[in-house]
């Protein structure tokens, strides 16, 4: 026998699927939860991404924090893909070596700036993390650095081309002087997006804000992968569709934990306990089972 009723659910990218099958297929879903979720727009996370990769580049040559492998940010760093006939029970561990080897450098500045809050490395923290529009935190730094470092060839293929443009764009840091930000924009790699890859990330996860059934979110006010500015963004692409009578977002602090390597901590990435994914879970099958739309508190 078939549900009889069937209900849209996923976590960071699978976040933004939630919103997009809600807004294409409107009467196909009960509802949808989103945690976490780039639900609003591919093209500006990617572009904090690839900023940041493309500023760290600059700001770290010729010190012990550079990236390794390759540093046109068009290229993943080094391959996140373990060699053809690699067995199984070693491709995880060859792949966390990858993540490993892109991920400490940054990490070594991060120690090296809590040594000297004024000193360079924490200029270069701090500058990069604002480029990205991240908080000054360890996660904050090497999440997004990994993720561009890692990805970046994979999400070329997805879109269809090349995904990001800077030419005539102009980097600024407070953390830095005039003269630095200057060397900035005169050295950064400079990169022109492929229009067929632009209409692509338009097309597939831009939110228009017509989505056809209850939608819950839930997101940490701080994350180190999906900037809480996702959430806004949703929010304002639903009330120009007048679809707010359809979204409730519930807003939970932000939490940290020891990262993977290197022994940090740093903010988390969907960082929800049990009893907050309940709550919000049972608060979309409320609204959809007795027809009233839950306030965004959590209990």
């Amino acid at each position: 026998m078939g549900g009889k009723r069937i209900y849209a659910m996923g976590d960071s990218m699978g976040g933004g699927i939630v919103v997009t099958l809600l807004e294409r297929y409107p009467t196909a879903f009960a509802g949808g939860f989103a945690r976490c979720g780039v639900v609003a727009s591919w093209q500006d996370i990617l572009g904090r991404l690839i900023d940041m990769r493309l500023a760290y580049a600059v700001l770290t040559r010729g010190t012990p924090y550079a990236l390794p492998g390759n540093a046109d940010v068009r290229r993943d760093a080094v391959s996140p893909l373990p060699p053809a006939g690699t067995p199984d029970a070693a491709a995880q561990a060859y792949v966390f070596g990858q993540i490993a080897k892109v991920g400490m450098p940054p990490l070594a500045l991060w120690t090296a700036a809590q040594k000297d809050p004024n000193g360079r490395e924490a200029r270069i923290v701090r500058a990069v993390t604002e480029i990205g529009g991240f908080d000054y935190d360890a996660a904050s730094l090497a999440y997004p650095l990994v993720t561009a470092a890692l990805g970046a060839e994979d999400m070329a293929a997805t879109a269809g081309g090349w995904f990001h443009g800077n030419v005539g764009k102009t980097y600024r840091a407070s953390s830095l002087s005039a003269e630095e930000n200057a060397a900035l924009n005169r050295d950064i790699q400079r990169v022109t997006a492929a229009p067929r890859a632009l209409a692509y990330l338009r097309e597939w996860r831009t939110a228009t804000g017509r989505i056809g059934a209850p939608l819950v979110t839930i997101h940490n006010r701080i994350d180190s992968l999906v900037p809480y500015a996702q959430e806004a963004m949703l929010a304002a692409a639903v009330a120009k569709a007048g679809r707010t009578a359809k979204l409730t977002q519930f807003t939970v602090p932000a939490t940290r934990a020891p990262l993977p390597i290197g022994g940090i901590e740093g903010y988390t990435h969907c960082g929800f306990d049990k009893t907050q994914t309940l709550a919000a879970w049972n608060a979309l099958r409320g609204w959809v089972e007795q027809g009233r739309k839950p306030d965004a508190t959590l209990r």
